[in-house]
């Protein structure tokens, strides 16, 4: 097991899965598999860097906006690091973490069926049969009956495929390094040539496939993976592959918590589920309802489509689903909290009961104990679990007040039902229903952005530092900015909403009668999102410790503050919009083609709305000599020791 962590590719393949199914003492097994995967880590370590390195071959604008900002105060630093994902909560080290259901000989089991015992990527068809490899036995199933220990456990085909001398040129090696960032998000992805592109679709396809197989003991096996499965679907969205993420997340969510989650009310809930779910399960549903909210904002424009309905209904169930699951375990969190004051916080784990797992240090050679959890808390689930919810009501709310989510199509509606929601037949009918609906979405939309300020102040850092084990110790900041940057998104949603109807749909509630409810609505949402924007930007330059997390925000918030604008110049309320609008935009695309590349979907989400056309011939350099000094001026030191001085 020791030596396993020397071995090549091919020979840890080969070696580690019979060396894993043949020992009886299940620490050796598990340590042996655990090695196979750090060593699979390095491997892919290494190709990301390379593929870094050779950037400009891969994506020109890329490499430039990199080269431009490697310098900057605020950039450079995150450049550096760029070859870390920071996003992963609850892992440090070389960031190889197993959750409570899954072992690490079935990891390594999945990763070798990924990797190992299909057809090369690089070039390969799109009739790949890999599906075919896909042994029909689990993990116990396969070490009870290993009677055989020379039979064919890997293909024909990966003889050959890489010597001791492998490189990472080799199709392996981009195969594993794929397959591990699916896996543990262990290092950022670099910006993708088409090639790997594809290359993610089919490694991601795999996946799928492995996830799927036909079992005796199917159930189980989705449960097992369900954790690890949800993650990677996550990540196939932030490398803009949803389709693929889509089907994996089709067959990882319970069925049983979707049917609960049509209910609404307690005692329904009561009556469905014997049964609480466990943290993970509602760190599921969380994830779910962000993934599938994200792949419609990538869309750029609100479309007519029963997909589109389906997605939206499903994740504002699954997202009132969590937020009552995890109020219910934020009460009985804090009701903890006051009966133990004096507890020290490191001893606290999600539930408030136990150690939240740190990664044990690999020169120990020990494997780390598994993450319970994707949020550090209660609370924390509990906010993040608000904000999903929230941004499932605006973007449902909006799709049905547009008439791209037909009322009668919805299979989900507000907690109470209005009667003249029901079974609306004639046209005046559906649009009462229509109106009624979207307003109420709308509603409970806001209802919900008064709670996280309570919620917050509830949590006394003197007496409860739990924040300090976040990293960066700012958990609550970055929760506070994304709460005021979504309800900036949500008053967009109820402006254009509002274009549709004579008497409105939402408006804020300062807002007069006399008032054009299209221009509070556009205005409140500017006003947040700069408000926003500004707050993320001058802590950045403060602490100049910017991550990919805190990027993409402020990409997020740049571009939805540009549309913004763009939406009042386009309504007749240009008085609104900002007269540097555009210098938003431009910060937002240069900053994602140097985080994400300028072929990821959300970069070219980005150009299509600053309308970026292909004749433009303002270069990425011209745009970063423009947006550098106009973000130093507002936002940078300077500006800010002016307005404190004021």
């Amino acid at each position: 097991a020791e030596c396993l962590h020397f071995l090549p590719p091919a020979e840890i393949s080969r070696t580690s899965l019979q060396l894993s199914k043949s020992f009886r003492n299940e620490e050796s097994s598990e340590r042996a598999a655990w090695l196979a995967i750090k060593h699979m880590a390095s491997i892919a370590g290494k190709w990301t860097k390379e593929q870094n390195d050779e950037l400009t071959e891969v994506d020109p604008d890329a490499a430039e906006a990199r080269q431009l900002l490697k310098d900057h105060e605020i950039f450079g630093h995150l450049l550096g690091a760029k070859d870390i994902d920071t996003k992963i909560s609850g892992e440090g080290g070389d960031g190889i973490t197993r959750f409570e259901d899954e072992s690490w000989s079935f990891l390594y089991k999945l990763l070798h069926d990924v990797i190992v015992k299909s057809p090369d990527i690089d070039g390969g068809s799109d009739t790949d049969t890999g599906a075919d490899h896909v042994p029909d036995v689990d993990e116990e199933e396969a070490s009870a009956n290993n009677n055989d220990p020379d039979n064919a456990e890997i293909s024909d085909n990966e003889e050959g495929r890489s010597s001791p001398s492998s490189t990472s040129d080799s199709p392996m090696d981009c195969s594993i390094a794929l397959t591990m960032w699916l896996a543990f998000g262990q290092h950022a992805l670099p910006p993708l040539s088409s090639v790997n592109r594809r290359s993610l679709s089919l490694v991601a396809d795999r996946v799928y496939r492995a996830l799927t197989s036909r079992s005796e003991n199917t159930n189980q096996h989705r449960k097992k993976l369900k954790s690890r499965a949800i993650q990677m679907a996550l990540r196939l969205g932030q490398a803009g592959c949803w389709d693929v993420g889509s089907d994996i997340l089709d067959h990882t969510i319970d069925e049983e918590v979707l049917r609960e989650a049509k209910y609404d009310d307690s005692a329904s809930n009561a009556a469905v589920s014997a049964t609480e779910p466990t943290p993970v399960d509602i760190d599921c549903a969380i994830s779910v309802t962000n993934f599938l909210i994200d792949r419609l904002y990538s869309q750029t424009y609100v479309r007519d489509s029963d997909e589109d309905t389906r997605a939206l209904s499903k994740a504002a169930q699954l997202g009132r689903w969590a937020v009552h699951k995890a109020s219910k375990r934020h009460t009985a969190f804090r009701e903890k909290q006051r009966s133990k004051p004096n507890r020290p916080s490191s001893a606290r784990d999600v539930s408030g009961e136990g150690t939240v797992p740190t990664q044990t240090s690999s020169s120990n050679n020990v494997p780390p104990p598994p993450v319970t959890s994707i949020f550090s808390n209660d609370c924390v689930r509990y906010l993040h679990a608000l904000l999903a919810q929230a941004k499932a009501l605006a973007l449902l709310a909006q799709h049905v007040a547009l008439g791209a989510s037909d009322v009668r199509r919805l299979e989900f509606f507000p907690t109470h039902r209005h009667p003249l929601t029901i079974n609306p037949s004639t046209e005046h009918e559906i649009a009462v229903a229509t109106h009624i609906v979207a307003s109420s979405f709308f509603s409970d939309s806001e209802a919900i952005f008064s709670i996280p300020p309570a919620v917050m102040r509830e949590q006394e850092p003197e007496q409860e530092p739990y924040h300090q084990n976040e990293k960066e110790g700012d958990v609550f900041l970055r929760l506070t900015y994304a709460f005021q940057a979504s309800r900036g998104e949500h008053f967009y949603c109820a402006a254009s909403a509002n274009m549709r109807w004579s008497h409105p749909i939402f408006t804020p509630l300062d807002t007069d009668v006399d008032d054009d409810p299209v221009a509070e609505c556009i205005r409140s949402s500017i006003r947040l999102l700069k408000e926003t924007f500004g707050l993320i930007l001058s802590k950045v330059y403060e602490t100049t410790n910017l991550d990919e997390e805190l990027l993409s925000l402020a990409i997020r918030t740049a571009k939805d503050l540009g549309k913004a604008c763009d939406f009042a110049e386009r309504t007749g309320n240009g008085d609104i919009a900002l007269t540097d609008a555009g210098m938003y935009l431009e910060f937002a695309y240069l900053c994602s083609c140097f985080l994400l590349g300028s072929k990821h979907p959300s970069t070219m989400n980005i150009k299509r709305l600053h309308r970026i056309a292909t004749e433009d011939t303002l270069t990425l350099a011209d745009r970063h000599n423009r947006v550098m000094p106009w973000l130093a001026d507002n936002f940078g030191p300077k500006n800010r020791d002016d307005v404190m001085s004021e």
